[in-house]
């Protein structure tokens, strides 16, 4: 990173106006933002343990308390403790009544991701296939309302794996299963570790530009790292390390 400005940091709130600390109640794992201009906007972030969605209105002085929560969709009530929302993401503009929000729950016998459609005030649900053992970590949309979607895949056998996936709009479809194209695989033999976060943006000469963040769960066998790559086009990326 080059610098950060004018940023703010702290605890998320509770309805009650107080900071969540109870780990039942504070284990947020995704974010989606509606940005609202300079005015500020709104952030839905979704919660696993108790697995819920806040709406938390901000601005540039001040980020929630929350102020309601987002209907689930079925099936939320039997997700385990740790295995929940670990997803959220828009992927279509709320101002034509197409918001789609994807969710994940990372059971590990099921090989389908469920999601979950908003078509207007129709919503219909739709399954993301699991690959090879890989559990999603996070899901963000890209600028042409498609889907960029973060995996992770650990065995104390082999180490920690990641993989990004996308998924084009047209295939977010309610009742669909869908594949996606794998755009990147990478092993620890890289520089990765524990990968949970992915936001996409538009460089200045066009590109999509995927930021990445990983979780070190305030574990000294883990690291917080932040990288960035350039969406490819054409073929997939298998990353290998350097025979240098």
């Amino acid at each position: 990173m080059k610098g950060v400005s004018n940023a703010v940091i702290g605890r998320l709130l509770g309805p009650d106006g107080k900071p969540l600390r109870d780990e039942q109640e504070r284990d947020s794992e995704g974010a989606t933002l509606i940005d609202g201009g300079p005015a500020g906007g709104t952030a839905y972030i979704s919660f696993e343990r108790h697995h819920r969605i806040l709406r938390y209105p901000f601005s540039a002085q001040k980020f929630g308390p929350p102020t309601g929560s987002l209907p689930l969709p079925p099936g939320t009530k039997r997700m385990r403790p740790n295995s929940g929302l670990e997803a959220i993401a828009l992927a279509g503009p709320l101002t034509q009544g197409r918001g789609r929000r994807l969710f994940r729950k990372s059971h590990r016998q099921e090989w389908r991701s469920p999601g979950l459609a908003h078509w207007g005030p129709a919503p219909g649900p739709f399954s993301l296939k699991r690959l090879e053992g890989f559990d999603v970590t996070d899901a963000a949309a890209l600028p042409d309302w498609g889907l960029i979607v973060l995996e992770r895949r650990f065995r104390y056998s082999e180490g920690i794996k990641m993989r990004i996936r996308r998924i084009v709009a047209k295939d977010l479809k309610s009742g669909a299963t869908i594949t996606g194209d794998v755009l990147l695989e990478a092993t620890d033999a890289l520089n990765i570790d524990n990968m949970e976060g992915i936001a996409p943006h538009r460089s200045a000469t066009g590109e999509t530009i995927l930021t990445l963040i990983s979780d070190d769960n305030y574990s000294a066998l883990q690291r917080t790292l932040l990288m960035q790559f350039p969406v490819p086009e054409g073929k997939p990326v298998l990353a290998e390390p350097s025979a240098r």
